[in-house]
């Protein structure tokens, strides 16, 4: 689980507190590079830590501190991209 949190660690610095200090740095956005974390992975490495220390307290809440970080990882997918769900939706309707 260290390792998911250092997975999510990472994302998180990369999607949230990078643009904040470009911002305040610069002014604006404009001239912003934006750099993708690896999410998935993030969420795998939880996955496989679950599985392996099933039943362990400590494994839960280092799972959890982990899927609250990772915000581009497939927990937070949703919220961050509800378009893509609803057109995926009305897609399978139609």
């Amino acid at each position: 689980m260290v390792v998911a949190i250092a997975i999510a660690a990472l994302n998180f610095n990369l999607s949230a507190v990078r643009p904040l200090v470009f911002r305040r740095r610069n002014g604006s956005l404009d001239g912003y590079k934006h750099i993708s974390g690896i999410p998935v992975l993030g969420s795998l490495v939880v996955i496989a830590g679950a599985v392996v220390g099933f039943g362990s307290g400590l494994c839960v809440a280092l799972g959890l501190i982990a899927i609250g970080l990772d915000v581009g990882g497939s927990v937070w997918f949703p919220r961050r991209h509800p378009e893509e769900l609803l057109a995926l939706g009305s897609a399978r309707g139609a």
